[in-house]
């Protein structure tokens, strides 16, 4: 009977043995399905923010685009305008050079104006001259000639 006992205590001895294997076993397996889900969620994690930092590298590549075109505009109409205002500037010194010629020839036509105008100046003080001479001749006859008329009576 001691035996028989010890045979049905080892029996169930074993079977607890068993039950508390498999106790053991389930927070084992529940354990290992909650590390395996939290390497999952870490894993969908990691996708996520590989996901999120990827949109992030690709909207900051469209801004940094997005800025290089503004400044390569801003720099295109700079350009512009400096070629613009160098045009002008271009334009503003031929129409000076222009004014600087047309006025050379002004005063080239007022110095050649001046030296004929010198000219029939002297030619009239010269006739001018000659006039008051003669006048005074003429002047000088016909005095005489009255002094003589009356000289005669």
């Amino acid at each position: 009977m001691v035996l028989a006992s010890y045979s049905r205590l080892q029996t169930r001895l074993a079977a607890v043995e068993s039950m508390t294997q498999d106790v053991i076993r389930d927070p084992l397996g529940v354990k290992l399905d909650i590390t395996n889900y939290a390497d999952l969620i870490d894993q969908n994690q990691i996708v996520k923010w590989l996901e999120d930092a990827h949109h992030q590298r690709e909207e900051y590549s469209a801004k940094e685009k997005e800025n290089l075109n503004l400044r390569l505009n801003d720099l295109l109409e700079e350009r512009e305008s400096c070629i613009s205002e160098l045009k002008t500037k271009d334009e503003d010194v031929i129409a000076a050079q222009i004014a600087v010629q047309q006025l050379q020839e002004r005063d080239q036509l007022l110095s050649a104006q001046n030296e004929m105008l010198k000219t029939n100046k002297t030619n009239l003080m010269r006739k001018i001259a000659e006039l008051d001479d003669m006048l005074k001749k003429l002047i000088g006859k016909q005095i005489t000639q009255h002094l003589s008329q009356l000289l005669r009576i």
